[in-house]
């Protein structure tokens, strides 16, 4: 019997996703895109005889790839992708009308909008598919031919129509921003929309201007504030868990405290901003809302949950004032002053960190390595789809429970996108690499029964909450990148932009260089500690540095650079924390491991340019190394940076003033 091999592809991925403002825009473009997935699994799941290889469908729809692959009857094979294909458009124009009705209920639009929308709505989804024949002998074949054929298709791009007259859409930047007839410029109609919702949703006075691919998102069925927090929120979560903390101590449990009064005062004030300071559910970050309080917190703890982040950090105030829209002034300034006597009124805790909220979060993009290559090995081993099948359903598993539990459980973050062997998440900035390192060890738990040595590599960019998510999202790729190409994959890469100054980029293997190594990750934590614990001087990191060229320069031998190393960490032992004794331990075991980290760096690290030549499609260049792209950055200097970031995050996670 013969049957044919579906391969299908709904996008663009990067475009439609990545191309937004908020992560709300982020959330709710990878949702869209899961839902005409999932509409096409359940057609296929409804033809007989048809045996869906990649992706597994879930009760739940969370998050799908955009690719599948499976087996369909010989029955018409290309009629029957056909039929998806009209399907899927199907879907999407369902998707696209309740947004389209959203923003009809808030002003009415013309004819000239109608056909605006039409035209834009259009354009989207590009869909790809190929069927080529198998005859149930040679499976590893066949499969790799499908692979090669829908290669080929989708190098022959379906170029339509984009160029638009007119102003842009201050998102995507390519679709001219809808608007009436008699406007020539669509502010006018956006500042009407703007007055009908809140700012969180869109800003005011026509500074925010959509095309319909982009209102879908802003708009549509997943663009409601409870569905995802906002940056601020994520990078606000590591002060509000610390605040939590408090609340669940036993002598903390007094009615005067004076921080209850503050809370109280601050979050009155918010709530009488309505409808521009939006209540968030309280569960929006499922790690802060399983923190048990004492009872008389609970109301407090639900209230402290139930406001954005960004309210706060005093610059928002600032910014409204700059710029004011329904707000008074006498309202902001009494919502910024309660904000500042909360602030203050927590520095006076002891023990209390981080002692403000950090300003920084943390985008992690992970992918599995190699996945590829070894989906086409099983091919060959087994000869057998079941094996793909079975494949499939574990990475389904491990993205919809593992994956999530690690994310936003254990740790205190959303998943943006998990589809199997790749995720997209937003995390505190301490969270991140323990929580990169987590889903490792897990991905490799759960794939290792199935696949020979499975590893995932991760990259995660640290950035500004007020900093554009675009390109934000950018460097997360391009860190990600680095951690496959330039340190040898089964790696970690972070690139650190700060406001003002060059980006930096770090990487390394997930393990030190040593026959069964402690894992890096726990190495660089115990360090952020000893910073945090003002056990190690927050100058060692530059210290370094400034000797590390001279050091890896080969002047010195291998054991004179080592005793060098030692001296440094010695110096910046913290004078009060530690007994002389107690100083040179901890510079001892410091030394062996950032000794076995720059072994790690020194082996598997490659020139930007090499790492080019192994990839020639990818066109993104790493980031934090200003020497020649044939240059590789000597081991201890990037060992050095290391520990750079570690302050970065004892003083910006641990909020040090």
């Amino acid at each position: 019997m013969t049957k044919s091999f579906l391969v299908l592809s709904i996008g663009p991925v990067q475009s439609f996703i990545a191309q937004a403002r908020r992560a709300g825009d982020l959330y709710a473009g990878s949702q869209l895109l899961s839902k005409l997935v999932d509409v096409v699994l359940g057609e296929l799941a409804g033809i007989a005889g048809c045996t869906i290889l990649y992706p597994a469908r879930q009760k739940e729809t969370q998050s799908l790839p955009n690719k599948l692959m499976a087996l369909l009857p010989d029955e018409q094979p290309k009629a029957t992708a056909e039929q998806l294909e009209r399907v899927i458009k199907d879907k999407w124009r369902e998707l696209a009308a309740v947004a389209k009705n959203e923003l009809s209920r808030y002003v009415e639009p013309d004819s000239t909008w109608q056909k605006m929308w039409e035209a834009q709505i259009s354009q989207l989804p590009e869909i790809y598919w190929t069927v080529t024949p198998w005859t149930e002998e040679d499976y590893a074949s066949a499969y790799e031919q499908a692979g090669r054929d829908f290669d080929a298709r989708k190098r022959l791009r379906d170029f339509g129509q984009v160029e638009e007259d007119g102003p842009k859409c201050t998102i995507c930047g390519e679709r001219s921003a809808l608007h009436r007839q008699d406007e020539k410029n669509p502010r006018k109609y956006w500042s009407e929309v703007s007055q009908k919702v809140s700012q969180a949703k869109l800003r005011p006075n026509g500074r925010e201007r959509l095309c319909a691919i982009c209102a879908v998102k802003r708009f549509g069925e997943f663009s409601q504030e409870e569905h995802f927090p906002s940056v601020s929120y994520i990078a606000a979560t590591s002060f509000k868990k610390a605040l939590l903390e408090q609340m669940r101590q036993d002598d903390f449990d007094i009615d005067d405290s004076e921080l209850r009064q503050k809370l109280e005062q601050h979050t009155q004030t918010l709530f009488l901003l309505k409808p521009d300071v939006i209540p968030v559910p309280k569960d929006v970050i499922p790690a802060l809302a399983s923190v048990s309080v004492s009872t008389t917190w609970v109301r407090l703890r639900d209230n402290l949950l139930s406001y954005d982040g960004e309210w706060l950090y005093l610059e928002t105030y600032d910014r409204l004032l700059a710029k004011p829209g329904r707000l008074t002034k006498n309202e902001i300034q009494k919502a910024q002053e309660a904000t500042r006597v909360l602030l203050e009124g927590v520095k006076s805790l002891e023990n209390f960190t981080p002692r403000r909220p950090g300003p920084y979060y943390a985008i992690l993009y992970a992918d599995g390595d190699d996945m590829s290559n070894k989906m086409r090995a099983i091919a060959k081993k087994y000869n057998d789809p079941q094996k793909h099948t079975e494949i499939s359903q574990a990475l389904a598993e491990f993205a919809a429970t593992g994956a999530r539990k690690i994310v936003e459980e254990d740790h205190a973050g959303r998943v943006i996108y998990a589809g199997g062997d790749d995720m997209v998440a937003l995390l505190p900035i301490t969270d991140a690499l323990p929580a990169a390192n987590e889903l490792r060890k897990a991905y490799s738990e759960k794939m290792g029964m199935l696949l020979d040595k499975p590893t995932i590599s991760a990259g995660i960019a640290l950035v500004h909450h007020l900093s554009p998510l675009g390109p934000a999202l950018q460097e997360a790729r391009e860190a990600e990148n680095a951690a496959k190409r330039r340190f040898g994959k089964n790696a970690v890469a972070v690139i650190l932009r700060k406001r003002s100054g060059e980006p930096m980029l770090v990487g390394t293997k997930w393990k030190l260089e040593k026959e069964n190594g402690q894992e890096t990750v726990v190495f660089l934590e115990k360090v952020r500690q000893a910073f945090l614990k003002k056990k190690l001087s927050m100058g060692i990191g530059h210290a370094l540095l400034d000797e590390a060229y001279f050091l890896d320069g080969g002047k010195l031998p291998d054991e004179g650079k080592w005793v060098e190393v030692k001296r440094l960490f010695t110096r910046a032992a913290g004078d009060k924390q530690l007994s002389p004794e107690e100083k040179k331990q901890q510079a001892e075991n410091f030394t062996n491991r950032l000794k076995e980290l720059t072994q790690s760096i020194k082996n598997n690290q490659v020139s930007e340019s090499k790492a080019a030549a192994e990839n020639e499609t990818d066109k993104h260049k790493s980031v934090g190394c200003s020497k020649s792209d044939d240059v590789v950055e000597p081991p201890l200097a990037l060992a050095a940076r290391w520990l750079i970031l570690m302050r970065f995050l004892a003083q910006e996670g641990g909020g040090h003033e």
